[in-house]
Formats: structure tokens, C-alpha cells, sequence
């Protein structure tokens, strides 16, 4: 901007007799080119306090001697101001070249859209429900990512009956300074979980009914195949050789 800010230049007919339209004329040029120069610096520095004009500059001279005089002081504001504005633009094209070539920090993803869906339902302590309840919450948190403590607290506020001793003990250990380990990840919460609320003898127990053809078709043939499955994934029989 400063290279479109020309300096005017005083050039009367007769230097000896300057007239009085030729000084007039010359004065609406400064205070146009001085409120130029200032706009520009302070756009460059906010902060930036404007120069007066020199008061020889603003009072009235009639003597042709008196505004040259008047002329070369301006001259010299007007080229202060200019060369104050050329520096602060070439620091300021610096500084933004600097900003640019500096590595940016990756922008930040925007939180996933919660998705509206029933939750799991409620779990009230019996032992068969209890992988199935920690099934339905991971399926929800897929869909509704949460924090870690943010999935044990919402696990928690959906336990009732017979949990309720359980759940509110979890609770209190939560609100301590330094709640235990197992509240770090969700899926230490889950084998916590589980220690309280699974059979410990589930898996020999179907393992032991699956061997002994205790599974029988009493109704449809696809729920006996699920009754099938459902006892297969109990005990660990995964693999295609089972």
C-alpha cells in the first residue's frame, strides 16, 4: 500500500509569489496524503499514535519564504510517516511468511452426530442377562461414542434391582480423589463387571451340555440352532474345528 502513497510535491508558478489558491491548493493535498499515511499505519499497527503536522505547516504563512519553509518541513514529516509505514509492511510480510511456513496443528474433527436409538435395557442382576447387557452398551457407544468414565456412569445408570447395592458402591468408589483401576478403561469396568454378575462356571457348564447332547429341539428348528450357537459362544467354541 505504501508504494500507491505518493508524496506531493510544491511546484507554484513563481516561487517569489506563491499565491494564496497555489498554498491552498497545496494544503488539501498534505491533509489528504497525511490522513493516507496515517490509515495505512494504523492499519499495520492498531496501536500507532498519529504525528501531528508541524504547527509552521498549519498556521497561515503569506510570505513566499515562510511556506517554503513551511514546504520542507512537511516534506520531511510526510517522508518520516512514509518510511515508519514502508517498514511496518515489510515486518508485517515477514512475520505472516513465518506464521505460514510454521507446521499447523491438524484441525480438529468435528464431534460425530449423535445418533437417536434405544438404549440397552436395564439390567437387573440376573446372571443369564449379563453379557447381553454389556453387548447392547458397546453397540450403543458404536454409534454414541463416549469418554471412558462417561460409558461406566451410563452403564451404571442402568442398573437397578438386585445391582443396586453394587452400583452404588461403584459410584462412591468413582467420586474418590483416586478411584480403582478398574474405572480407567471401559473394559476393565466390563471384567470388573463380570466378576459380580456372569456365571463363573458358564463356560464348563455349556461345554458340559453340548458334549452330553443336553441341547435339544423342543420348538423351531431356528431357535435350536440358536440355542446351539448361544451355548457355543459360552463355552469358547469359536473356531470351525469345534
Amino acid at each position: 500500500m505504501a508504494h500507491l502513497i505518493q508524496i506531493p510535491v510544491f511546484q507554484p508558478a513563481n516561487p517569489a509569489q506563491i499565491t494564496g489558491v497555489e498554498w491552498l491548493a497545496y494544503k488539501t493535498l498534505v491533509n489528504t496524503t497525511n490522513f493516507q499515511l496515517q490509515l495505512a499505519l494504523t492499519m499495520v499497527i492498531p496501536q500507532y499514535i498519529h504525528l501531528a503536522l508541524r504547527p509552521e505547516f498549519l498556521l497561515p504563512p503569506t510570505i513566499p519564504t515562510q511556506r517554503l519553509q513551511a514546504v520542507n518541513l512537511v516534506m520531511a514529516h510526510l517522508n518520516t510517516i512514509l518510511l515508519q509505514l514502508v517498514v511496518a509492511q515489510h515486518q508485517a510480510a515477514l512475520n505472516l511468511a513465518h506464521t505460514q511456513a510454521m507446521p499447523q496443528p491438524p484441525p480438529v474433527p468435528a464431534a460425530p452426530a449423535r445418533i437417536k436409538m434405544v438404549p440397552p435395557a436395564k439390567y437387573d442382576g440376573k446372571l443369564h442377562r449379563a453379557n447381553t447387557f454389556l453387548v447392547e452398551c458397546d453397540n450403543y457407544y458404536v454409534l454414541n461414542p463416549m469418554a471412558n468414565d462417561q460409558r461406566i456412569r451410563f452403564a451404571l445408570q442402568y442398573m437397578e434391582g438386585d445391582t443396586d447395592n453394587w452400583k452404588k458402591n461403584q459410584l462412591n468408589l468413582l467420586a474418590q480423589a483416586q478411584p480403582p483401576a478398574h474405572f480407567a478403561l471401559w473394559n476393565d469396568f466390563k471384567t470388573e463387571f463380570c466378576l459380580h454378575f456372569t456365571d463363573p462356571q458358564e463356560r464348563e457348564k455349556a461345554a458340559a451340555l453340548l458334549l452330553n447332547r443336553k441341547v435339544t429341539q423342543t420348538t423351531s428348528v431356528r431357535s435350536f440352532i440358536d440355542h446351539i450357537q448361544e451355548q457355543c459362544d459360552k463355552a469358547r467354541y469359536l473356531d470351525p474345528g469345534h
